[in-house]
C-alpha cells in the first residue's frame, strides 16, 4: 500500500511540474499577445490618422 501511495505522490508531483511548465508557457504567450495588441493599436491609430489626412486633402481641393 505504501508503494502505491509513493507512486501516487510521484505522479502528483510530476503533474504539478507539468502544470507549472504550461503556466509559464501561457504567461509567455500572454506577453506576446499583449505586445501584438499594442502594436495593432498603434497601426490602427496610424491608419486612422492617414485616412483623416487624405479626407482633409480631398475636401481642400475643388
Amino acid at each position: 500500500m505504501r508503494l502505491q501511495i509513493g507512486n501516487l505522490d510521484q505522479k502528483v508531483e510530476n503533474l504539478t511540474v507539468q502544470v507549472g511548465a504550461v503556466n509559464r508557457r501561457l504567461d509567455g504567450l500572454e506577453q506576446k499577445f499583449d505586445g501584438f495588441i499594442g502594436e495593432q493599436r498603434t497601426v490602427n491609430a496610424t491608419i486612422v490618422e492617414l485616412l483623416s489626412m487624405l479626407v482633409g486633402k480631398s475636401t481642400d481641393t475643388p
